[in-house]
């Protein structure tokens, strides 16, 4: 996944190329290369912080930022991964674990 160095913002708390990464919303270029095939897929738009992107079945990939957090009143946690369809809209966000609080 490419993105524009201006979508880029720096944790000064981690040294190097990796303290780098996106701040939300950014456009993204999504790149892959199958054998001599190149694909690229344009993402506008995106607004959580990946920090896992994984290629799926029909030319579809997931985004999944590394946290999420819970609202405090219903207990519902925070949308944190993201399916993308080919042409690079999404079609499904969700949060790993729902919860009910007290």
């Amino acid at each position: 996944m490419l993105v524009h160095r201006r979508y880029l913002q720096h944790n000064t708390s981690v040294k190097g190329w990796v303290g780098w990464g996106p701040k939300g919303p950014f456009d993204a270029e999504l790149v892959t290369i199958a054998g001599q095939e190149e694909q690229r897929t344009s993402l506008v738009n995106i607004r959580i912080r990946p920090s896992h992107l994984a290629l799926l079945p029909g030319s579809r990939f997931l985004l999944v930022g590394g946290r999420t957090f819970p609202s405090r009143t219903e207990g519902v946690w925070t949308p944190n991964a993201v399916v993308f369809s080919p042409s690079g809209t999404p079609r499904a966000s969700s949060a790993s674990v729902t919860t009910s609080r007290p």
